[in-house]
C-alpha cells in the first residue's frame, strides 16, 4: 500500500518571468563585479545599477498586474 504523491501545480507564468529575471540579474551583477575587479574601472556600475533596477521594476510590475487582473 503505497502513498500517492500529489502533483505540484505548474508554476505560474509570472513567477517564471520573475525567476528568470532574478537569475539574469545575478549573473549580470557577478560578471560586472568580476570585470570591475579585473580592470579596476568602476564605470560599468553607472550602467549596471539603473539596468538592474529597471529589470526588477519591470518584473514586479508584470507580477503585480497579473495579481490584480
Amino acid at each position: 500500500m503505497g502513498r500517492r504523491k500529489r502533483k505540484k501545480p505548474p508554476l505560474e507564468f509570472s513567477k517564471k518571468i520573475l525567476i528568470f529575471a532574478a537569475v539574469i540579474n545575478v549573473l549580470t551583477i557577478i560578471f560586472t563585479f568580476v570585470m570591475v575587479w579585473r580592470t579596476m574601472d568602476t564605470s560599468p556600475l553607472t550602467v549596471l545599477i539603473p539596468a538592474v533596477a529597471a529589470e526588477t521594476a519591470t518584473g514586479g510590475w508584470i507580477s503585480l498586474r497579473e495579481i490584480t487582473a
